[in-house]
């Protein structure tokens, strides 16, 4: 994962975040791939793993955005 660049707190807690929500979305991975469902599903959820171990640095940004992954799973739900 990238690293994050902030205080030395906001590392800490968007850290946490962060980790929170890559294991929701392989959680959700998990889950679809258990059933072989939705393989359309599991590759996006794939990429947003990828785009959230590799995306924002900024501490701040995980903070102010701590849903991240449920609105990744809400977004694919829809469609």
């Amino acid at each position: 994962m990238i690293n994050l660049t902030g205080t030395e707190k906001q590392i800490a807690w968007a850290t946490e975040i962060r980790d929170f929500n890559v294991k929701m979305l392989k959680n959700e991975i998990e889950s679809f791939e258990k059933r072989n469902a939705f393989p359309e599903i599991v590759e996006k959820l794939k990429a947003a793993v990828i785009e959230v171990e590799e995306g924002k640095s900024e501490a701040k940004f995980w903070i102010e955005h701590q849903n991240l992954a449920n609105a990744y799973i809400q977004k694919l739900n829809r469609k």
